[in-house]
Order: C-alpha cells, then structure tokens, then sequence
C-alpha cells in the first residue's frame, strides 16, 4: 500500500468483502468458534461475527498489527479488538508488551507461530551432516523481504570487516521487496560486487537448499523510527531446523527465539561493527558453529514445531468454548 495509491484505494473494499464473506460462512455452517490472525482487519471481521452471531471469537496477533499500526483510528481499533476477544495470543513477548500497553488487558497468552521441522531437517540433515565437505566459500544467508524493518542494510554494511577477516565468504541475500535497489547500490559502492549474491524470493524447497550450504544465517532486524520491529522471525526458526547457528538484533520477537550463545548469538541493532565481530566468531570457531547449530536445533523442535503449537492453541480454544458453555446464574457468576 505504501507504493501503490490503488493498493490503498482497494483497502476498504478487501474489508467490507472479507466482513461480508465471514458472516455468509459463520451463518451457512453453524460454526462453534472464530479464530482470526492479525487484529486488523481480520480481527474486526472476527468480531462482526461474534456479535451478529454469538459466536466465541480469539484473536492471534503477530507484530505488524501492533507494532506498526500507530495511528490514533487504527490504535482505538486495536484496542476494541483486543479486548473484546474472549481470548488473545501474542506471537512474542514483544508483541504481547506492546497489546497489553495499546488495551490494558494482561491475560494475553503467548503462542508463537510454528515451523515445520522435520520438513527441514529430514531435507538437509543436523549440525555437522550440512553439506559443507570441500568447499571453501563461507556462505552468510539472509532470507525474508527487503523492507526497511529487516535492518538488511546493516548486513551489507558489516561486510567489508567480515572480508577482512574471511577473505573467501560471500553473503547470500535472498527476498524480494522496495529495499532491493538500494541494498544493490549499496553493495556496489562497498566494492562488494562478486562478494555480495542477491536472489529474489523462492519456494520452499530452494530455500532448503540454501540453508544446506550456509554457515551462519543472519537476521539484523531494526526498530524503525514509527515504532515498527520483528514479530517474531520465523526464518531464524527454520534455519535452526537446519542446524544452522543463527545470529540476530536483539529487538522484537527475536529474543524469545535467541538466547545468546545458547541458541544464537544476539547484536546490537543498527551497529554494523558488532555484526561483523559475531558473524566473525561463528565462522572462525567450528566448535562455537556446532554448538549453536546443535542447540538451536534442539530448542525449535522442543519449543516451535508444529505439534507444540497446535497443542497450545487447542487449549486456548478449549478453554474458550467451556467458558462459554459454563452457565451464568442471576448474580453474573458462573457455575
């Protein structure tokens, strides 16, 4: 919507359709329970349905909608949403801190998104099974959309210092998004022109394969100035899936993912220089690299996986569902 005026003219139609298409569903099928993601605008189609139909409503946020939504309408609307909800999960801590300041409700319940980590591991294997024999490069992956918040310029800019203490590492820039072009010229006044690799956004499957061949993988998120941070950062969980030692600022979400030198190591935002001295340790201690990997593996299947977060999210659901089902005596109380 920032770059295209008709992105943000079709805005109020995508909400009324949605608003209209969720009632046609939740009258035609009778559902027991709306679970909606994003408090705008899926949070305000989840509550067009609890109140027309009574039907209980959660809503899951997950860092943009709180973060970056820092208008006074779009704020109010946050807060009707969240508390309104018979239940809210935050993503993070981070995004749980920032809803609990915008609403003052304080039973919001961290449930973060998943990742699919035998999707992952079976494709490439663990730790020191990545497929490393004999090459020489030392391959910096980052992955996910060039957008100001990623802090991907700061990458960029830690770069000259990694070659000069690894002459032979490349660093893969893989995403698509507004940032792109300055990222390249960037890189082209650094003379990084054969040191830095950038690929748009691809499935899946070829980002496995990237992955498979990375020696560190990088997230450098920011605070932006209108207050904007990571959620979460997902590709730091599928990296660690991959037994791939991570390192990330230590903003938003990412610390509930990183406990530094358990799990990742963490830096400064915005400080080029402490990015290049951790991506340089990681790359210069295998022990270090292997510890990370091995450990960051064990904590997002233990904490992240797909079945973990399915379990936490039928209980919320079940504890909804038996809130409202408990009958409410003359007083108010419930019995």
């Amino acid at each position: 919507m920032k770059e295209s005026p008709v992105a943000f003219a079709q805005l109020p139609f995508f909400v009324l359709f949605e608003i209209a298409y969720a009632l046609w569903i939740a009258r035609k099928k009778k559902v027991d329970l709306v679970h909606g993601h994003w408090s705008i605008p899926q949070g305000l189609t989840g509550l067009f349905v609890r109140k027309l139909f009574g039907v209980p409503f959660v809503i899951s946020l997950h860092g943009s909608d709180v973060h970056g939504l820092d208008f006074p309408l779009l704020r109010a609307l946050n807060k009707k949403v969240i508390l309104d909800s018979d239940a809210c999960t935050a993503n993070s801590r981070a995004t749980a801190a920032r809803a609990q300041r915008i609403s003052g409700r304080s039973d919001i319940r961290i449930i973060p998104m998943g990742v699919d980590i035998d999707f992952f591991a079976k494709s490439i294997g663990r730790g020191s099974n990545r497929n490393h024999k004999g090459r020489k490069d030392k391959i910096i992956l980052y992955a996910g959309r060039l957008i100001d918040v990623k802090g991907i310029e700061y990458l960029v800019k830690a770069f000259p210092a990694v070659l000069e203490k690894q002459a032979n590492a490349k660093l893969l820039v893989v995403g698509s998004g507004p940032c792109k072009g300055d990222l390249v010229s960037l890189s082209e006044r650094l003379h990084l022109h054969d040191k830095v690799v950038f690929q748009d956004a691809v499935s899946q499957e070829e980002l496995v394969r990237h992955y498979s061949v990375a020696d560190v993988f990088v997230l450098p998120s920011v605070t932006t100035d209108e207050g904007e941070t990571e959620g979460l950062g997902v590709v730091l969980l599928e990296a660690m899936a991959c037994g791939v030692p991570v390192i990330g600022s230590a903003v938003g979400g990412i610390t509930d993912i990183i406990k530094d030198q358990e799990t990742g190591l963490l830096v400064r935002q915005k400080d080029p220089g402490d990015l290049a001295e951790k991506i340089n340790r990681v790359l210069a201690d295998e022990e270090l690299s292997l510890r990370l990997g091995k450990r960051g593996y064990d904590f997002a299947r233990e904490r992240f996986s797909w079945s973990f977060i399915a379990g936490e999210c039928l209980q919320i659901f079940r504890s909804v569902l038996e809130k409202r089902a408990t009958p409410v005596g003359v007083d108010g109380s419930r019995s």
